[in-house]
């Protein structure tokens, strides 16, 4: 955390800031607390979670006045339609794949392809990303069911083989989703 505090103040950059494309999901309650944090680390794209915050309105205003793409998640037990109030003004759609938000290396859960299936049919136009749970067996589900990207933590990081595991993402969908770890 240190760290980050050290980038976030300005003291020192995020590594490699000029060749990566940064992402942070804040996974936390009351996010707000955070954005001039999130805006000065310099990253370039923040996902919101859709309960985490009565002024979802307002960070999203706030992120895009610094070109900062933002992306609304909605976890399991959330109702999709809930984020109709969102879908607007947000570049990116994030559905969690798994029970307990945060916890690495937890099980897919298949109830997240209805949610896909819903927020395609609702909003055909945008992007939908999956994160938790993801791996080489159920990429080519997601996808089916609409998803765009593609988001894999420990089946990558966890493999015995990285190269072969993403070699095996990439053969295992239709190249029509994205695939981030």
């Amino acid at each position: 955390m240190a760290e980050f505090h050290r980038i976030a103040s300005e003291e020192e950059g995020m590594p490699f800031w000029d060749e990566f494309f940064f992402e942070v999901d804040l996974m936390v309650q009351e996010p707000e607390k955070y954005i001039d944090e999130i805006i000065n680390a310099g990253f370039r794209r923040v996902i919101l979670h859709l309960r985490s915050s009565d002024v979802l309105h307002d960070i999203i205003d706030q992120l895009h006045s610094f070109d900062i793409e933002v992306g609304i998640a909605i976890g399991l037990d959330d109702d999709p339609e809930l984020i109709e109030p969102y879908v607007e003004k947000v570049d990116v759609i994030q559905c969690m794949g798994i029970a307990h938000i945060g916890k690495q290396g937890e099980l897919f859960d298949a109830r997240v392809l209805a949610h896909i299936s819903t927020l395609r049919g609702l909003y055909p136009d945008s992007i939908i990303c999956i994160d938790g749970g993801v791996t080489t067996e159920n990429a080519p589900l997601l996808v089916g069911a609409g998803a765009d990207r593609l988001i894999s933590g420990s089946a990558i990081f966890g493999s015995e083989d990285i190269e072969q595991t993403l070699n095996n993402f990439y053969s295992s969908e239709d190249r029509s989703a994205e695939i981030f770890s």
